[in-house]
Order: structure tokens, then sequence, then C-alpha cells
């Protein structure tokens, strides 16, 4: 009967990314939606797109981990979200406006016009690097969800996961993508709150009393620790937070794509109420999981997600549940690898090689092509890297992060930023994120914290030196 279910899900959303592609006509299409989409659906495309695999494994096997002290990283993300929805939407999408912007880097070439050719191939770089990282992960996710609910191997699983995604995103780019993930966003909403509701009345004593008898720690807010421990804790949980400061473009391009301040309005509203029931949705499914089954029933934490649903539900409903697993891991999957296909077709082919590229026909099937491309490299990482798919997120988050939120942030509300600073905060970002992690100091200080402030340090520098120059 999971079976079932989850072919169903296949077919529906394969479905509509053939049914989309009828309305590709240019490469805004491909990439911006056109103008087509509504204001609900763009919010729920966003909030999927960031949640993720992510959030549907990660957050709770470190709430089964950890216990509640686990809830400052959802909760991270949650207050980034709601800062970027309520200080940068408006400003994005009349900047959108105002310089004709497909993407984010786009978007910054086009403000600073002196530096475009620089900004365009730095970016694009990054947003390939990163970005294809970053889609790994998501592949590597689903091959974990796959494997366990359907006992199959973690490779047949990644397989399958990584052809559904590429297929309807070359079909239906940027159409297909948020069609798809309005469709994702539901599931993922459904499945997160319903399983932690089912597990609690299944509980044989309260929640509280079952924690307290897992460890002494799970119980605490700051893990067990007090002090300088316990702010250092807090700040690398909730350090997620830097990415939403207009850091990763594929948030940002959604808000871009909003067609009128009305629809920003109602899409912030529903993509906060999203976000609160799936944060704490699954926080609490893994506290559950912790009280009900103990912390030895899976070898790898980020398989009691599944694992919770197959003992808890009937195969039937078990099958559309997980369903909304593999919907996380698809909506930014997706989103993901058609960002990094516009770096290469828009920023570079379309921005500097062929600029003014007017044969709208064959830059669709250049944005095809570098679509495929981009999936069958991720799908090669997913298959080679031991990370799991709470590191690989961490990686590509920060690496974006670093690199994008000063040049959007600054762009947006400073004046004086100019090309320079874009630049500066490019580079600073990416070699930051990458010497942190090879030399190992993310043991020391995680590097989404140190990539970001030192990137955004220097961006601030270098245009003060600039500007008095």
């Amino acid at each position: 009967m999971r079976e079932i279910a989850f072919l169903i899900y296949l077919v529906v959303v394969l479905g509509i990314g053939f049914w989309v592609a009828r309305y590709i006509r240019t490469h805004k299409d491909y990439y911006i939606g056109g103008k087509k989409l509504p204001g609900w659906a763009l919010a729920l495309s966003e909030r999927s797109t960031d949640m993720s695999a992510w959030l549907m494994l990660s957050v709770p096997a470190l709430a089964y981990t950890l216990g509640v002290s686990a809830l400052w990283v959802p909760f991270g993300c949650f207050l980034g979200s709601i800062i970027q929805w309520v200080f940068y939407s408006k400003r994005l999408r009349e900047e959108r406006d105002k310089y004709d912007a497909i993407t984010v880097v786009d978007y910054l070439a086009k403000k600073h016009i002196d530096g475009a050719k620089t900004i365009r191939i730095i970016g694009a770089v990054i947003c390939f690097v990163f970005f294809t990282a970053y889609v790994s992960a998501q592949f590597a996710g689903g091959g974990k969800i796959l494997a366990r609910t359907f006992n199959i191997p973690m490779m047949t699983g990644m397989v399958t996961a990584a052809v559904i995604v590429i297929v309807y995103c070359i079909a239906g780019g940027f159409l297909s993508v948020v069609w798809t993930d309005v469709i994702q966003a539901l599931l993922m909403v459904f499945t997160l709150v319903l399983v932690p509701i089912i597990g609690l009345f299944k509980l044989p004593i309260p929640l509280g009393e079952a924690l307290k008898m897992a460890g002494p720690t799970i119980t605490s807010w700051l893990g067990g620790v007090k002090g300088a421990p316990a702010a250092f804790l807090i700040g690398v949980h909730m350090s997620w937070i830097f990415g939403y400061l207009g850091g990763e473009p594929h948030f940002v391009i959604r808000q871009m794509a909003i067609r009128s301040e009305a629809e920003r309005k109602q899409a912030m509203a529903i993509a906060i109420v999203w976000g609160l029931l799936t944060t704490f949705g699954a926080w609490l499914l893994g506290l559950v999981a912790l009280s009900m089954f103990g912390a030895e029933a899976v070898a790898d934490p980020e398989e009691i997600m599944p694992y919770t649903v197959i003992h808890l539900t009937p195969p039937l409903l078990a099958g559309i549940l997980l369903a909304g697993a593999i919907a996380g891991m698809m909506s930014t999957a997706d989103s993901q690898l058609v960002v990094a296909s516009s770096s290469i077709v828009q920023d570079l082919y379309c921005g500097i090689i062929k600029k003014g590229e007017t044969r709208k026909e064959k830059v669709v099937i250049l944005s095809r092509i570098i679509t495929l491309i981009v999936g069958a490299l991720a799908f090669v990482i997913a298959v080679t890297s031991e990370r799991v798919v709470y590191t690989l997120v961490s990686y590509g988050w920060s690496g974006l992060a670093a690199a994008f939120a000063p040049a959007v942030t600054l762009s947006l509300w400073w004046k004086k930023f100019n090309k320079i600073g874009v630049c500066t905060s490019f580079i600073v970002g990416l070699v930051v994120t990458i010497v942190w992690i090879v030399t190992g100091l993310d043991k020391i200080l995680t590097v989404r914290i140190a990539s970001f402030g030192i990137s955004m340090a220097t961006a601030v520098v270098v245009t003060l030196i600039r500007s008095k120059a």
C-alpha cells in the first residue's frame, strides 16, 4: 500500500512538470515564471524549498539525539524567514521591476552596472559550486527515505529521487518547480503535524515524563550546559539565520517573482503560518520518537522520521506521509537545480557570452541541457560523499549566505555600496567558507558564523575605503 501511495505522488508531480511545460516560451518563463504565478503559490514554494530534506530528516534526528535543545536550530530558521519576508521581500520585488532582473546575480550586475561582467562571472561560479553541493544533499536525503520506506538499496533510492527531480525540472523549469512545490508543501505540513499528534496519543505516559526517563540532558533547553557554553550553543544553532538576510538565491528569487504588493502581504502571512507549524512539528516528531522507541531504534538518526511513520500509521497513510518526506527533498533540489542552471545560462551565456541573445527557443533548450548536467554532477557528489544531509546542507548554506547576504543586503539599503563591495563579498565568502571547512576550523567555530561575519565586515570596510579614495 505504501508503494501505491508513493507511485500516485510521483505521477502527480511528473504530470505537473509536463503540463506547465506548455507555458514555457522564454528563458524568463523558465527561470522566474514570467509573472504568471500567484503570491500564495510562491509563498508555499519558498517555504518548502527552504526546509527540504533537512527539515524532514535532520530536525527530527537532532531532536531525537539532543532532546528539547534541538529546537534552537529550526527556530533560528523560522525567525530568519520572518525577517526576510517582513524586511526584504518588498524591496526585492521593487528592485526586480526597476532592473528587470531574472536572477539574484542578474540584479546585482544590473544595479552595479560598471562591474557587471565581473559580478556575473564570480556570482555564477559561486551559485554553480554551492548549489550543486546543496542538490547532492537532497538526493542523499531522498535515497535514505526511499531505502527505509521500501527496503531497497540506498543507491536505488538516490537514482529514483534524482531522475524524478531532473526530469520535471527539465520539462517545466521554474513554473513546474513552484506548482510541484505547492503540492509538496501541503504534504510536508500534513506529515509534520499529523505524525506527532498520533504519537502523542499513542504514548503510554505523558511526553514530559517519558523525556525525563530518556536522560538528564534531554529535557534541558541548553543541553545541560550553563554560562558561556550555553550562549555558544544557542549561537551555533541560531546561526542559520544569516542565510535569510538575502543570502540564499533560491528563496530570494521567489520574493522577486511576486506580482503585486497585495500578493506579497498574503504570501508573507502564509509563509509564516506554514513555517510555524512545520518547525515545531519536526522538532516534536523527534521527541515523540525518542520517547516511544528509545535512543537505539535506528543506527542512523536521520532515518528516525520514516521509521516513526512506518511504525505509527497504516501502510496506505504511511505511504502518503512519507511522500511528504520525499517532497521535502524534491522541493529544494528542484529549486536549486533551476538556480544553478540560471547562473550558467542567464548570468554567463546571456549576460556575457551572447549578450543580447534574441533566439528564445535556443536559450530555453540550453537551459534544459544545463539543468541536466548540473543534476548529473550533483548525483555523482551524492554517491561519492560520506557526509550526512545536515552537514552537506550546512556547508552549502554557509557558502551562499557568506557570498550573497552581504552583497544583497548592502545593495538594497546602502547607497555607498558598489561593485568592489559586491565582488569582495563574493570572493571572501567563497574563500573563507572553503578554508574554514578544509582546515577543520568548523569544529572550533561553525562556518555559518565565521564565513558570514568575515565576509560582511570585509565588504563594509572595502566599500568605506573605496568611497573615500
